[in-house]
């Protein structure tokens, strides 16, 4: 009975929600599977599932670098000019803040990033054992339909997912620095 309810709840939730409709953008494009991810030593193709998912995530928005909706090589740019990398190839989750995307945070728990984007946030993925990063794009019944800039997937199941990470659109951002602001890499 209980799960006949949590059934019933997430397709009422489903009926809330309006497309995000974010370009695809996959990793091992080759107009950049090639391209050194940050500062090395991994490529874009090997090791750029999240920094794909972020810029589909602006691009999404209509956000512009230089003027131009970013693509894959747009953003490593611009990552790399604006502390977006540590380590080498480690993408920093607020260093897309000037460009208006807010990180927030991680969950553990579907229904947690559900509620999330029903509130307008949008969550990124932390799939396959903790190793993959994709972008959802709505919940479905078992779980998410996703941009998997990776793989030939349109969804993963709740049970696939290790963690949520979840950012907040707010528009483009002065340079001031927030007090209290975190940085967290992966």
């Amino acid at each position: 009975m209980a799960k006949l309810i949590a059934i019933i709840v997430l397709l009422n939730v489903l009926a809330i929600f309006g497309a995000f409709n974010p370009p695809v953008y996959k990793q091992y494009d080759s107009r950049w599977s090639d391209i050194i991810l940050g500062f090395g030593p991994d490529t874009i193709g090997h090791s750029g599932c999240l920094m794909t998912s972020v810029t589909s995530m602006a691009a999404g928005y209509g956000i512009k670098i230089n003027g131009s909706i970013p693509d894959p090589i747009i953003m490593n740019e611009w990552l790399k000019e604006n502390g977006g990398f540590v380590s080498g190839d480690l993408f920093v989750w607020d260093s897309v803040k000037p460009l208006g995307l807010v990180w927030q945070g991680f969950v553990f728990d579907p229904f947690t990033a559900i509620n999330l984007m029903k509130q307008g946030y949008n969550v990124i993925l932390n799939v396959l054992g903790g190793h993959h990063y994709v972008l959802a794009l709505a919940p479905n019944e078992v779980g998410f339909d996703v941009m998997d800039p990776g793989y030939i997937k349109t969804s993963y199941t709740f049970q696939d997912v290790v963690r949520y990470s979840y950012y907040k659109y707010v528009g483009p951002t002065t340079n001031e620095e927030e007090e209290g602001s975190e940085e967290y890499y992966f």
